[in-house]
């Protein structure tokens, strides 16, 4: 049950985008995150903190990409997501008593295979691995829309800045 209810945000996210279209979905998801926030909370007392920061990146990156209809604010939400965690994981090795690999490892594995510091820093790394991979693919994305876009009702102003130096307007260009 606790799965199912991880997977319907993305769900009807996933859904809605295939229907209505990215700006739709961006607040479909925003509101399911605040209904699986207030499902754990009734279901257990208590909000996974996993569960919060993810919500909260929604809805801060979700509410930016309504604001000014720029796509690429809801796309870096797994990018921060996954850099905040493998930072976690890193710092654990100097906050606590134990790292947040072996409290997450030492109830499945309840003392049958003893893990060593190389083997605890592994899922740290394997998530900074997966934010720069996550990074990259944003960054080749934004080389290709351009740097920056902003959005004011009634009209689109568009000013681009490309890596060759060229500064590109709707309607014009000029050598920068």
């Amino acid at each position: 049950m606790q799965a199912l209810a991880e997977f319907a945000p993305l769900v009807a996210f996933f859904v809605t985008y295939s229907l209505r279209g990215l700006y739709a979905a961006t607040a479909v998801l925003m509101v399911a995150m605040l209904a699986l926030l207030a499902f754990d909370w009734l279901r257990q007392r208590r909000i996974p903190p996993l569960h919060a920061l993810s919500a909260a990146l929604v809805l801060v990156l979700g509410g930016a990409t309504l604001l000014l209809h720029n796509r690429l604010f809801i796309q870096w939400k797994p990018t921060v997501l996954f850099w905040l965690v493998s930072a976690a994981f890193i710092a654990s090795f100097w906050i606590g008593e134990r790292t947040l690999t072996q409290r997450f490892l030492e109830p499945a594995l309840a003392g049958r295979m003893p893990v060593s510091p190389q083997q605890r820093s592994l899922g740290g790394v394997l998530l900074t691995a997966r934010c720069a991979q996550s990074r990259g693919r944003l960054r080749r994305e934004r080389a290709h829309l351009g740097v920056f876009q902003v959005v004011r009702p009634g009209a689109a102003h568009l000013r681009v800045r490309r890596a060759a130096g060229a500064v590109v307007e709707p309607g014009r260009t000029r050598a920068g």
